[in-house]
């Protein structure tokens, strides 16, 4: 899902073709790509697509070929369109009360093949900043209740969990907009910061 939100900057190169271009994606991006792309036709990718609405078809990846030549060819900032959503305000706010800053962390990958040598322990995270200065919103996906419960043992902080960082990409994405701030390893988040416009701290392993 991170690599289909990436490659998304590429759509806006197709504004003049209105009702032209079909899109499969993962249905989690549906939403947040119709508000984003409005001059493309989205179709999720447990849908069933008839050949007859196309004539052609390529793998976004293979566009860069065509409209990615250049450095300066790569200038999209911010084109991914967040739900303003109430229910998410309301959260942000009540943990906003004492008007610390909020940092978003994301802190595992789940990638069979290189997650181990992305992925951090959330501890290490908190302990090398000056936690009691923050608030801290949890952006990952997957179980990590009881890390969050070690944390919140052995520092005595609160790291809220108010989205479905998984399923409910909509909602995630209105979090991360939320926040002044993430810190993340290489994950879906790190293409979901950028694609929103939202400043983000990445750690990569040393190699």
């Amino acid at each position: 899902i991170g690599d289909e939100i990436m490659f998304s900057e590429i759509l806006n190169d197709f504004k003049e073709y209105k009702n032209l271009v079909i899109v499969r994606c993962d249905k989690r991006l549906l939403e947040i790509f119709k508000r984003s792309f409005p001059h493309i036709k989205f179709i999720g990718d447990d849908e069933f697509i008839d050949q007859d609405l196309f004539d052609h078809y390529i793998s976004i990846g293979s566009l860069y070929w065509y409209y990615r030549n250049q450095k300066s060819d790569f200038n999209a900032k911010g084109y991914l369109v967040p739900d303003k959503k109430v229910s998410i305000e309301t959260k942000i706010n009540q943990i906003r009360k004492n008007d610390k800053q909020i940092i978003g962390l994301s802190w595992q990958s789940k990638n069979t093949e290189y997650g181990k040598i992305r992925s951090i322990d959330l501890i290490h995270i908190i302990k090398n900043l000056n936690y009691k200065k923050y608030n801290f919103i949890n952006l990952q996906y997957g179980n990590v209740s009881e890390e969050l419960m070690k944390i919140e043992i052995e520092l005595g902080i609160k790291i809220h969990t108010i989205s479905d960082n998984f399923h409910d990409i909509d909602e995630l994405a209105s979090v991360i907009n939320s926040c002044d701030h993430v810190i993340t390893i290489d994950n879906s988040t790190v293409h979901l910061c950028g694609a929103l416009g939202k400043k983000c701290t990445l750690l990569l392993p040393k190699s």
